[in-house]
């Protein structure tokens, strides 16, 4: 639930969110995660996450991917 009400305040940001010593992000998020910043998805289902130590790597692979039109 509370993943959910904070996506529905920032639609337009990924949203990480700390479980234990692992970032996770869940639906679109994840799948853009996935495919730009190469992270593995995690249980079948929109969701893929990394340990906390590597989260600043996973967010440089996203924003080194970000391409302006």
């Amino acid at each position: 639930a509370f993943v959910m009400a904070e996506k529905a305040k920032h639609p337009d940001k990924v949203l990480l969110v700390r479980v234990g010593d692992f970032f996770e992000s869940f639906g679109a998020d994840a799948v853009m995660l996935v495919e730009h910043a190469g992270l593995n998805p995690m249980g079948g289902r929109a969701r893929a996450g990394c340990p906390w130590r590597n989260v600043q790597a996973t967010l440089d692979g996203l924003v080194g991917n970000v391409s302006c039109v």
